[in-house]
């Protein structure tokens, strides 16, 4: 899980000015990309985990 987190950061965080005036202020809070991307990739990343954990305790010869 770990090396998806770093690539999940990195992807997150592209592309971002530190560096902003106020109308770029404005514009970065109105389109919230790192919050929408961390959402997106968030759900992605655990998703497939919920499968596998799903998956494991369907299969019969699963431990409990």
């Amino acid at each position: 899980m770990r090396p998806k987190l770093r690539t999940l950061i990195v992807d997150v965080y592209r592309d971002v000015s530190y560096a902003l005036d106020d109308d770029g202020y404005t514009a970065s809070e109105y389109q919230d990309l790192v919050r929408k991307r961390f959402v997106k990739a968030w759900k992605g990343l655990i998703d497939g985990y919920k499968v596998r954990v799903y998956l494991h305790q369907t299969t019969p010869n699963s431990r409990r």
